[in-house]
């Protein structure tokens, strides 16, 4: 039994020549043919995405996140507010910076003004016995 293409009857020439591509059923999952209508073969291809168990993804994520995270920031300056956890002492404090930490204290209970200077970042002592 032969198949042939009806869509290319009543087409010029041309079109009838470009209707020649190899043409196969389309099937479901289990390859049994679904209806008898023939469908070009690039129209029938399905691409999917490589499977990949969770495992090895999780990998290859924890891998790319560690290559990310090797980069080891600049050192600070040691003197800087609160490096390796001495305190800030604020001296001869004008009275625009004497609202800013009063403003602080009114809206969050602490000193607010001295807490935006000292680096997330800083350094602090091991205090771990050894």
């Amino acid at each position: 039994m032969t198949t042939t293409n009806n869509k290319s009857e009543g087409r010029p020439p041309e079109a009838q020549a470009l209707a020649v591509e190899p043409q196969v059923p389309i099937n479901d999952r289990h390859n049994n043919a679904v209806d008898n209508e023939v469908v070009p073969q690039e129209d029938n291809t399905i691409r999917k995405k490589p499977k990949m168990n969770k495992k090895s993804q999780l990998l290859r994520e924890k891998k790319e996140e560690l290559e990310r995270a090797a980069v080891i920031p600049a050192p600070k300056d040691a003197s800087s507010y609160g490096e390796m956890g001495k305190p800030v002492v604020l001296t001869n404090i004008s009275t625009e910076i004497q609202r800013k930490i009063d403003k602080g204290w009114e809206s969050n209970a602490f000193n607010q003004y001295i807490s935006d200077l000292i680096s997330i970042e800083r350094k602090l002592p091991d205090v771990r016995d050894p």
